[in-house]
């Protein structure tokens, strides 16, 4: 019988950590699937480490071209009706795939199931018994187009769903995973289980969810005017604040300040409420950027 899952493994020199992220699917409590290695031109240890590991794993080495690409040579060569993405330097919790196939088998109708994560370096304690009923909340299309809460590591997704609406886009270099996500949302629903499944390497160097900077804004932009017509106006404008507020916060990290004032300015001009949960962080960081701002402005006066 061909297995059920195929779970994704997409790396660039990651021979560090890939070890980890291996053991994490064999340890796994459901038994039915096959792990798909997908090294997108490595120049590390990378199959070094991997040949290790067994005989069972299926290693396919590429030229570099990037996550979308080597996500597609996976979904390209997976056996399994649900297919799972694991990035080389996450790990799952040993229940992860047990309650997510049992999620989406509940329902005919959901397309990807996720779960809560927390950071690979924080101890992580299973939330409940395998036997409790699953608390599934859905995630609408217009909360997806809005701010992107998916963690690629961290789903379980029917191999009907790239069936219908295809692959990554490889044109796509920054916020590839969310633009697939928003295809998917908008002819399935997606459950995300109240468990705590998924850990992640939060900003490692080097790896693509860290490269945020002004060069990834593109993308970002052109994914939010693309899915423009599937949404409301209003979530059209939340989008948008979102965008120019994380556009904002890349400004300051990188010392501009007039240019960071300018998009927080667009930010809360576009949707004025645009706070979502974060609140108390956010105006944290506004009263921080202002300060350095209006203490910088001080410091020039003085000095003339």
């Amino acid at each position: 019988m061909s297995p059920l899952v195929s779970v994704i493994i997409p790396t660039y020199n990651c021979a560090k950590y890939i070890g980890r992220a291996i053991q994490s699917v064999i340890n796994q409590h459901y038994r039915s699937f096959e792990i798909i290695v997908v090294d997108d031109g490595s120049m590390d240890d990378t199959s070094h480490v991997i040949g290790k590991l067994g005989d069972d794993i299926k290693y396919i080495y590429q030229k570099n071209q990037g996550p979308s690409a080597a996500r597609n040579t996976g979904i390209r060569n997976a056996n399994g009706g649900l297919i799972a993405f694991l990035d080389a330097d996450d790990e799952w919790l040993p229940e992860k795939l047990a309650f997510q196939v049992e999620a989406i088998q509940e329902n005919a109708r959901i397309g990807i199931v996720s779960a809560q994560y927390g950071n690979v370096n924080d101890t992580v304690e299973q939330s409940r018994a395998g036997s409790h009923p699953h608390q599934c909340n859905f995630l609408s299309f217009n909360q997806l187009y809005v701010k992107n809460s998916l963690l690629t590591s961290s789903l379980l997704i029917r191999r009907e769903c790239f069936d219908k609406v295809g692959l990554f886009d490889n044109s796509l270099k920054f916020g590839e995973d969310w633009e697939m996500w928003l295809r998917i949302a908008n002819n399935y629903k997606i459950c995300i289980l109240s468990d705590i499944l998924c850990k992640y390497q939060r900003n490692r160097q080097g790896s693509i969810t860290s490269s945020y900077s002004t060069k990834n804004m593109r993308d970002w932009l052109a994914i939010i005017e693309r899915y423009k017509e599937y949404s409301s106006n209003i979530h059209y404008r939340k989008s948008l604040s979102w965008y120019y507020f994380n556009y904002s916060y890349i400004e300051s990290m990188n010392g501009n300040r007039h240019a960071s004032l300018s998009m927080l300015s667009r930010s809360s001009k576009v949707w004025p409420f645009a706070i979502y949960n974060q609140a108390p962080v956010l105006f944290r960081w506004m009263r921080a950027v202002i300060r350095q701002f209006l203490n910088q402005e001080s410091q020039t006066v003085k000095s003339k």
